[in-house]
């Protein structure tokens, strides 16, 4: 008996999320082949603009075998381009020896095989063709394509999505406007760079290209952002989810006792009561960001701290000060501190004029040299500007190569919830000791994808044949994460 040839399997996708499952999958013996539309191994830490950090702190995105440099400063967080330095290093030891990657190449199609595995149409440089795998795992995250609101889609003003403004993309930006240290103003001009959004990418591009002598002005609806002003040393982010937070099963007798007990109950909603009060309230006279009340959003294992949103930015003062503490490294706190939309660069910039706010505004058209924007009263304004950068976020799932009946069969679309689904939640609800609503708990339908633990498609289920990988779970410890499901063995059958 000759010896088995390995099965086949594909990793569509090059960044963490993929060459982790290629590290795992190469281990255990499979003929492993990386397809990525880059250049290179990284992902989305590819396409990054210069002082771009990653939201959780150095150490929750190290791989075990590969120790991660710590970053120069405090070392709180991760540059981008870092980031993307450590994966290629991950790639070089570890995939690249052993496997096949194909890059400058993008999957067009992709269907089930006549007998089993899946084919896929490739195209590159060198042309198109099919190949047949075994086992596929899509690693291609959930972003999708870059959104442009359709008002500015067409306009002759050169625009720029925030995904496109990586080192070469900040070039480009930067040549078509004159540095001034003039400071920008709500009706701009010809100089002025058009920041469309009020989110993490679009605050990063403001204080990017101010501090680059441009001139800046954001318009959006609304700034929402979550900030921890004090640093709580006594909790981690991954206890409270794993223990103090709500989860579906409860797994451990410590879990059936907060939950589920009278004493318990009183004791997860007297610690979440203190953190709220304590460790997210801000002070009422702070001149940045809504005094945080009893109005405001509950706390949940979800949104550790409270999401707020403001009217327009005031613009004086600092984020951190004599009574708010700017953190330090600590990888045990990422949800609490890193996952934050301010930083001390941004308020600075607007108190001094450096970056223009102008919310209340949705962008509806744009000629050859201003976007109009219609205002939340109702009337219509114009704002000159001399490039747009649309931090805009993404729509689609990145799957689209996937024809649309495939995605519904496999259960990569969003279904409603089932029949029956109210009395269940409910019925779970009435045995839960720690849950203490303070007001009437409104149920609502939110239809999401039938992926099995968030791995296996349920169209799939019984051939395991395809895998999601990363980009369908809430990240808190993304390496952790990434390599546990790595290795779920249970669930690829033979994957």
């Amino acid at each position: 008996m000759g010896p088995q040839i390995p099965l086949r399997v594909v990793i569509v996708g090059a960044g963490p999320v993929g060459l982790c499952n290629a590290r795992t999958l190469l281990d255990d013996g499979f003929d492993v082949t990386i397809v990525t539309a880059d250049d290179g191994v990284g992902g989305v830490w590819r396409h990054t603009f210069p002082e771009l950090g990653t939201n959780s702190p150095w150490g929750s995105f190290t791989f075990s075998g590969l120790e991660m440099p710590k970053p120069p400063g405090d070392g709180s967080t991760i540059p981008a381009g870092m980031y993307c330095e450590y994966l290629e290093e991950f790639y070089s030891h570890f995939v690249k020896p052993r496997a096949t990657s194909w890059f400058h190449t993008k999957v067009m199609t992709m269907e089930p095989g006549k007998a089993a595995g899946w084919d896929l149409v490739l195209e590159s440089p060198d042309g198109t063709r099919t190949e047949h795998f075994d086992r596929v795992v899509l690693a291609v995250g959930s972003l999708g394509k870059p959104h442009l609101p359709q008002g500015i889609s067409n306009t002759v003003i050169p625009t720029f999505h925030s995904q496109d403004v990586s080192f070469e993309g900040v070039q480009s930006v930067l040549s078509l406007l004159a540095p001034s240290d003039d400071l920008p103003s709500t009706q701009g001009d010809a100089d002025t760079v058009l920041v469309v959004g009020t989110g993490k990418s679009a605050i990063d591009n403001a204080v990017l290209f101010a501090k680059q002598r441009r001139k800046v002005l954001m318009v959006g609806r609304s700034f929402k952002w979550m900030s921890a002003p004090v640093k709580p040393d006594f909790i981690g982010s991954e206890w409270l989810t794993a223990v103090m937070g709500p989860v579906r099963n409860l797994d451990s007798r410590t879990q059936w006792f907060l939950h589920c007990t009278t004493l318990g109950g009183l004791i997860v909603s007297t610690a979440w009561s203190v953190l709220k009060k304590k460790y997210v309230s801000h002070r009422p006279d702070h001149p940045i960001i809504p005094h945080f009340d009893s109005h405001s959003p509950s706390l949940t294992s979800s949104a550790v701290l409270s999401c707020l949103d403001s009217s327009p930015i005031l613009t004086q003062g600092s984020l951190y000060g004599p009574e708010i503490v700017q953190p330090k490294t600590n990888i045990h706190l990422d949800m609490p501190r890193f996952s934050v939309g301010l930083t001390p660069e941004f308020t600075d910039l607007v108190s001094s004029g450096r970056i223009a706010i102008l919310t209340g505004a949705d962008v509806v058209g744009a000629d050859d040299k201003a976007v109009i924007l219609t205002m939340a009263d109702g009337s219509e304004r114009r704002v000159r500007c001399g490039a747009i950068i649309a931090a805009t976020g993404f729509k689609g799932s990145g799957k689209e190569f996937l024809a649309e009946e495939w995605r519904d069969r496999l259960g990569l679309t969003r279904q409603p919830m089932r029949l029956g689904w109210r009395g269940r939640v409910k019925s779970i609800r009435k045995g839960w000791g720690s849950v203490r609503p303070t007001a009437p708990i409104v149920d609502r339908e939110i239809d999401l994808p039938l992926v099995y633990r968030g791995i296996v498609p349920i169209g799939r289920y019984t051939e395991r044949d395809l895998v999601v990988a990363g980009g369908s779970t809430i990240v808190y410890k993304p390496a952790v994460l990434y390599e546990a499901e790595s290795h779920l063995r249970d669930l690829r059958h033979d994957l």
